[in-house]
């Protein structure tokens, strides 16, 4: 069934003396929830208008008054029906159902844990420990904690689950964020997306999680399920589309080849090391962005790549290896900006004549063009070149002109067509491989941790046979420069 009904009764907003009565459903083919009210009114007690021109309010919080409190945040207008001159349909749409408790606003869902279901995480983080067997596995036990950043610590936490339907027991592990300081909801999701980034850099895989419940103070809710509640504390059930379909969720192990960097290939506290690294490299985001962006195709889906997206996943790894290269040189760009600025200074405080003497002759300090940027970003990572291609690694030497003549050409618009054939899918493997090893460093891996990483990788043996295949063409001359 694609659609049922969650909850029946009377709807409101924090603050407001009026109730409507409504639905709330679930719609799992579109992957939403909706609540439809029955009224004259709108939701926040304007009155219905057909006029489409109207903005019509989206409001962040509507409560429910049914079997249980439920609290619908971040609600969004979808349309009005028209039913009689006195009675409408009207339509939310809800991103996030909170079940057993009313807050009155964003600022009370203030969050001290939340257990979140996630794929791939056991033999992700457990390497040679990830059995799929219920043997020597302890029942709700934390077997790690990590400290990521200043209020939050990360547990791995260990359970057997029972299935008395086929009399069976097996073994999941689930994380748990907990907040040693005031943190909202929307902060507090902030971070489960970035833990979700780091598995989607590991497995190459786009990663659906299930957020399960967080737990709040009782003193932040105006009314819950009072038998739910334990040392003031409450744990608030959730439903939500938001963070993916609930498809794949259940997946536990995966292959240690198809992982990039796992507890298979470094040592537990290594792997905490890449986990603290990751949550504080803010500066690094959008360069980690455009990897992964890169490297996450779409599966089981009618979505199509088309040219037009593949080229621009190309400029992107160009930019994420432009940009990464920057962050690398902090004092080469701080001298640069103690530049302009003097230069700035000087050029305000003199009469004009010597204005147009400072523009000839005091010019702008020399940036590195993109084809020395990659020159030294190859050089940076030669040994791991040279290990990964046995030393046979020719291309590096056509790669950074190469790649600079195909970004000028797509960024400027000098193409006949779209479709740039195989030769634009080597240059993608090729700027995509070095990017993943300045992520890998941007996250203290070093030389030997990061060989070790992609030497057996399954993505990385094929991106390495592309390049050495495709560029031993060009040493042989059998393959003509771009």
């Amino acid at each position: 069934m694609n659609r049922k009904s969650l909850y029946s009764g009377n709807w409101f907003i924090p603050g407001s003396e009026k109730r409507y009565p409504g639905i709330l459903k679930e719609h799992k083919k579109r992957k939403m929830f909706t609540l439809t009210i029955y009224s004259n009114e709108y939701i926040d007690g304007s009155p219905v208008s057909m006029d489409f021109s109207k903005q019509k309010s989206n409001p962040t919080i509507i409560l429910g008054d049914t079997s249980d409190p439920v609290t619908l945040y971040k609600c969004v207008y979808r349309g009005t029906k028209y039913i009689s001159d006195i009675l409408h349909e009207i339509t939310y749409q809800v991103h996030f159902v909170f079940e057993l408790v009313h807050f009155n606003s964003k600022e009370d869902i203030i969050i001290k844990s939340a257990r979140i279901k996630i794929p791939f995480l056991t033999s992700w983080y457990d390497g040679y420990l990830s059995h799929p067997t219920v043997e020597d596995k302890a029942i709700e036990s934390t077997v790690e904690s990590v400290a990521v950043k200043d209020g939050l610590d990360i547990f791995f936490i260990n359970k057997i689950l029972e299935n008395k339907k086929f009399l069976s027991e097996y073994y999941r592990k689930y994380i748990e964020f907990r907040y040693s300081k005031n943190t909202l909801f929307d902060d507090a999701m902030s971070d489960w997306f970035k833990f979700a980034r780091l598995m989607e850099l590991a497995t190459s895989k786009a990663i659906p999680f299930d957020l399960l419940w967080f737990t709040i103070n009782i003193k932040n809710t105006s009314k819950a399920r009072m038998d739910f509640v334990s040392n003031n504390e409450i744990d608030c059930l959730v439903k939500s589309y938001v963070f993916g379909s609930y498809d794949g969720t259940e997946k536990e192990w995966i292959h240690q080849n198809a992982m990039i960097f796992s507890n298979w290939k470094v040592s537990k506290d290594s792997l905490n090391k890449i986990i603290i690294s990751w949550f504080n490299n803010e500066k690094f985001y959008p360069i980690y962005d455009y990897y992964i962006e890169s490297n996450t195709w779409p599966i089981n889906s009618d979505f199509a790549l088309s040219n037009v997206m593949y080229n621009n996943k190309f400029l992107n790894l160009i930019q994420g290896l432009e940009s990464y290269h920057y962050q690398l040189n902090d004092q080469y760009n701080a001298d640069n900006k103690a530049f302009v600025q003097n230069r700035q200074m000087v050029y305000n405080s003199i009469d004009k004549p010597l204005r147009i003497w400072l523009n000839n002759n005091l010019k702008f300090p020399k940036d590195f063009k993109l084809q020395d940027r990659l020159d030294k970003l190859i050089i940076r990572y030669e040994k791991i070149l040279s290990f990964l291609f046995d030393s046979n690694a020719q291309w590096l030497r056509f790669f950074p002109e190469d790649a600079k003549n195909f970004r000028h050409r797509l960024s400027h618009g000098n193409l006949k067509e779209t479709y740039q054939g195989d030769y634009l899918s080597d240059l993608f493997c090729a700027a995509q491989l070095l990017l993943c090893l300045c992520i890998l460093e941007s996250l203290g891996m070093d030389d030997i941790r990061t060989i070790n990483a992609l030497r057996y990788n399954v993505e990385v043996g094929r991106t390495i046979y592309q390049i050495r295949n495709s560029y031993q063409k060009r040493v042989d001359g059998s393959q003509d420069e771009l």
